[in-house]
């Protein structure tokens, strides 16, 4: 069997088994907890037409901080702010308005982009062999990390999307340094990744 074959295979099970996983969850409505945001406009207004959208962002902008706490928790609260997440929340609630299935459409996207990088990653660094045990690990891997508790909050709460997409440029970058080990210590690559790096960096809630 070639080894595109054993990918494409590998890749059919990954995906296949993430969507069966989630796809009962693309039509349900939304939760109060966190979601409710959205809901209710809580951290900026949805623009109703393509001009409020710039509209949005020079009104917000870097000013679009809130208070985060958990008040079952602790009594403690932080200062947040996502500058690059107000874009691709502003944009989301654009195109998207408050229609559910969109947003929980978006995040399920963007989770089996990540579990292809995450996979061809794992694929890279456990150096296939002819041991049919070692050929399984990299679907193994895959599955539990995409299926893992910890990523459900992730893909399943619609506020939190913009973790998903940081997630592929995290997952991107490291790929792309697996793959260009001979090129890593160029200049131009020093320099230009760490600033595609802060599309990222400011894509999540930084406190």
């Amino acid at each position: 069997m070639s080894k595109r074959l054993i990918v494409s295979l590998d890749l059919l099970i990954c995906l296949s088994a993430v969507c069966l996983l989630f796809v009962s969850t693309l039509d349900r409505p939304w939760l109060l907890y966190d979601e409710k945001a959205i809901i209710d406009n809580s951290f900026f207004p949805s623009p109703a037409s393509f001009s409020e959208i710039f509209e949005t962002f020079k009104e917000f902008g870097l000013n679009s901080n809130f208070l985060s706490s958990n008040a079952i928790y602790s009594s403690n609260s932080v200062t947040r702010s996502s500058p690059t997440g107000l874009i691709l929340m502003t944009f989301a609630n654009f195109f998207f308005k408050k229609i559910p299935i969109l947003y929980h459409l978006l995040s399920l996207t963007l989770h089996l982009i990540n579990v292809l990088l995450v996979y061809f990653i794992i694929k890279i660094l456990t150096d296939i062999s002819g041991n049919n045990s070692v050929k399984l690990l990299p679907v193994l891997l895959t599955l539990i990390w995409a299926v893992h508790p910890v990523m459900l909050e992730s893909v399943l709460l619609s506020t939190n999307f913009p973790r998903l997409f940081t997630y592929i440029f995290f997952f991107a970058f490291f790929l792309d340094f697996l793959k260009n080990k001979e090129q890593n210590k160029l200049i131009k690559r020093r320099i230009i990744i760490p600033l595609i790096f802060l599309i990222p960096m400011f894509s999540t809630e930084c406190m």
